[in-house]
C-alpha cells in the first residue's frame, strides 16, 4: 500500500493512461501478422497491459473517493470554463446580414445584446471566480493524501 498526495495521484493517472494507450496500440498493431515479429512478446505486453489497467482502476477509485469533499468546486470549475467559452465565442459587433429571396437581396441590420464591453466584464469576473476555484482545488490536491492498494 502506498500513500501519496492527490496531486501525485493525478499525475500518475495521466502517465498510466498514456502507458495503457501505448501498450494497447502495440497489441493491436502486432496481434495479426503474416510473419510474427520475434522481438515483440505479445503475451508479456498483454500481461503488463492488464496490470496497468488494474492499477488505473485502483488509482481512479482512490481519487474518486478523495474528491467527494471537493467535488462541488470541481463541477463549478468545469461549468465556469464552459461559460467563459460561450461568452468568448459570441459575436459582439453590430452588423448586417444579406438575405436573398427569389433573386432579390435585402440587408437586415443585426444588433447584439451582449456587446464587447459586457462580454469582457463577464469573462473577467468568471476568470476571477475560476481562479479561486482552481486555487481551492489545487490546495486540496496538494494537501490531501490517499492510500492506494
Amino acid at each position: 500500500m502506498a500513500t501519496i498526495t492527490l496531486r501525485k495521484a493525478l499525475q500518475t493517472k495521466k502517465t498510466l493512461v498514456g502507458d495503457i494507450a501505448k501498450l494497447k496500440s502495440t497489441i493491436e498493431k502486432f496481434n495479426s501478422q503474416e510473419t510474427p515479429n520475434k522481438h515483440i512478446k505479445l503475451a508479456e505486453i498483454h500481461t503488463v497491459y492488464i496490470a496497468k489497467i488494474d492499477e488505473l482502476i485502483a488509482l481512479k477509485t482512490a481519487i474518486t473517493k478523495a474528491n467527494v469533499e471537493i467535488y462541488g468546486a470541481i463541477v463549478a470549475a468545469d461549468e465556469t470554463k464552459g461559460l467563459i467559452a460561450m461568452y468568448e465565442g459570441l459575436n459582439t459587433s453590430d452588423s448586417t446580414l444579406k438575405r436573398g429571396l427569389e433573386g432579390q437581396y435585402s440587408t437586415i441590420p443585426l444588433t447584439v445584446y451582449f456587446d464587447y464591453s459586457m462580454v469582457e466584464d463577464k469573462v473577467a469576473d468568471l476568470k476571477g471566480k475560476l481562479q479561486g476555484l482552481l486555487d481551492k482545488i489545487d490546495y486540496f490536491n496538494s494537501n490531501t493524501t490517499i492510500t492506494i492498494g
